[in-house]
């Protein structure tokens, strides 16, 4: 056999499978050979490709599939689970060595082999016939169809040979299949078989994998209400998340309704967030938006957290707080470790900013933008994955957000955690007590889902509040420009750009604050000269150039002007040198 045939099969399958392979592309399942399946592996090549196929043929098909710098999957019955180590796969693949020992008994005669068999069978009578006489008795005739006949047995005897050795190659390739090489061989060659893209897995956002099936949030025709419905677990809905808790419509959560009601009594947080944590359940985006969940300790934001976030387990994760703030910036080449897990997740936490710490607007602009960003595992390639997570933060201290732009702001909600848990009320044994009621929880949860999917996340005028008066707060250059300065938008009032900057770095000095570099300041302040306006007047102020850059429509005020001077060691007269050009 030289492998034409099995090629030839490989290509018509690929092209019944798709160009992603059985899961990659197709919608048909194969076409059923009636044949046992050893016999089909018998007929493999002996090599690499051929042991991939025979993966495939014992159960690979149908238990795994490969995505491309993810790893292979393995099903469950009721997931596709990732197998990051490998161990499942690799059990699969040793098993395939046995196999190919129950295929021996198939490997067949070829045809013309076959032929010759027969022919040989087919003279054999007449043989024992003409040998049947006397020696003497033998005409010429005789004895040159002996001769025709020994030929026919040569070659009968060459073909059992030529079974016997490829059976026997056979056995030695069964043997070897277990190496460690030949496995990492099979199961390469079968991963193009296999193959399915990242954007295959968990398509539909309003799917939700639960122990006991999965649930589909679905509209009501002719409503405006959603409802939801339970579906077995398939391998064809490709869902490679699961929450290790039961779909149950009847279950409760009295003790968890309790515990929301004690952490935050006021009536809209409680449901704002049952809509948030509902909305975090599905794979929708369109929000652009993140939680920030603040208070001091002791008052249940982190209980809160810690039990959704175990309940969706595959749908959810943790990055380090470090990802989100700090100074260090990434290179685009590097790898991205803490990012690897958001493929898939749909909510992702992060905990405790360090007081002081400045948020990174660009990457969380990124990660909650809906757009597809680039995640890399140490030692290989970049994945391009587009986000269904959405962002909950919770701490004591606010990250600083120092862009005044509407582009990181419009994205950021301050929840208040204002009640605080007396020590000696502090129930330690309170989130094993949760956990028991996750049946419950998930009602609860959906119940947030469906209420969103019909009116959206209606954000509670105090949580727009706080995140107004989080946001004055966390713009000290704002507040440095309406306190410290006079925006009159008169073009005849100039002031170099130097003493703004050097003047804001004295006012952060006076407040004990640390300054900001003069970079960054000078950045800043030219945003807002382009869409800042006085509160009151309406007044703006804009760049300009006349002997040095600066901006017209604003001056320091005499305050102001004076922490300059002291921080310069200038002269009381610098303050009647200002520029009015």
């Amino acid at each position: 056999m030289d492998g034409t045939q099995e090629i030839r099969d490989a290509f018509a399958g690929a092209e019944a499978f798709g160009a992603g392979g059985h899961y990659g592309g197709a919608d048909a399942a194969p076409p059923e050979d009636p044949r046992p399946p050893e016999e089909i592996g018998s007929e493999y090549s002996l090599n690499d490709y051929g042991n991939g196929l025979r993966f495939l043929l014992y159960g690979g098909r149908e238990r795994s599939l490969f995505v491309p710098r993810v790893g292979w999957h393995v099903w469950t019955g009721k997931v596709w689970r990732l197998d990051e180590d490998k161990v499942k796969i690799r059990a699969l693949a040793q098993r395939v060595g046995g196999r190919i020992l129950e295929e021996v008994p198939f490997v067949a005669l070829s045809e013309e082999e076959r032929l010759a068999l027969d022919a040989f069978d087919a003279v054999k009578k007449e043989r024992a016939k003409i040998l049947a006489k006397d020696k003497g008795e033998r005409s010429s005739a005789d004895l040159m169809r002996l001769a025709e006949i020994a030929l026919l047995e040569d070659e009968a005897t060459a073909a059992r040979k030529a079974l016997a050795s490829r059976r026997r190659s056979h056995t030695n390739h069964a043997k070897a299949a277990g190496d460690t090489a030949k496995i990492n061989n099979m199961l390469t060659e079968a991963s193009i078989e296999v193959a399915t893209p990242l954007d295959r897995l968990n398509v539909d956002p309003l799917a939700i994998n639960t122990a006991t099936g999965l649930v589909r949030l679905v509209p009501v025709v002719g409503s405006d209400r959603w409802q939801c419905h339970v579906e077995p677990h398939r391998r064809e809905h490709m869902i490679s998340k699961i929450m290790p808790v039961d779909f149950d419509p009847d279950a409760e959560c009295p003790l968890f309704k309790d515990f929301v009601e004690r952490i935050q009594p006021d009536q809209d947080r409680r449901d704002f967030l049952r809509r948030w944590f509902g909305y975090s359940l599905t794979g929708l985006t369109g929000e652009q938006k993140l939680v920030f969940a603040h208070g001091s300790g002791r008052n249940g934001k982190s209980t809160l957290i810690d039990v959704i976030a175990k309940m969706m387990s595959d749908y959810a994760t943790t990055v380090p707080i470090e990802t989100l703030t700090g100074s260090e910036q990434r290179k685009g080449s590097d790898a991205t470790p803490d990012l690897v897990r958001i493929p898939g997740a749909r909510m992702v936490r992060a905990s405790e900013p360090e007081h002081g710490q400045k948020m990174k607007e660009a990457l969380v602009k990124a990660l909650t933008g809906g757009e597809p960003i680039l995640i890399r595992r140490m030692m290989q390639e970049f994945v391009e994955v587009t986000p269904e997570f959405k962002l909950t933060i919770s701490g004591n201290a606010k990250p600083e957000i120092r862009g005044g732009d509407d582009g990181i702001w419009r994205r950021v909600l301050l929840v208040p955690f204002e009640e605080q848990i007396p020590d000696d009320q502090v129930d330690k044994g309170l989130p094993a007590k949760l956990w028991e009621e996750r049946a419950g929880i998930l009602q609860w949860l959906i119940g947030g889902a469906l209420d969103y999917l019909r009116d959206g996340l209606k954000i509670p005028a105090s949580v727009l509040a706080a995140t107004a008066e989080y946001r004055e707060h966390s713009d000290p250059l704002r507040r440095f420009l309406l306190d410290a300065c006079e925006i009159t938008g008169d073009p005849a009032l100039f002031t170099p750009a130097r003493d703004l900057v050097e003047a804001f770095q004295a006012w952060q000095e006076r407040a004990g604050n640390e300054p900001w570099g003069k970079r960054q300041i000078s950045i800043q302040i030219k945003a807002r000269s382009e869409i800042m306006q006085h509160p009151d007047s309406g007044a703006r102020f804009t760049a300009a150039k006349v002997s040095d850059t600066g901006y017209r429509g604003i001056a320091l005020t005499v305050a102001a002007a004076a922490d300059l001077r002291s921080r310069r060691n200038i002269g009381p007269g610098w303050l009647d040198k200002r520029d009015l050009r």
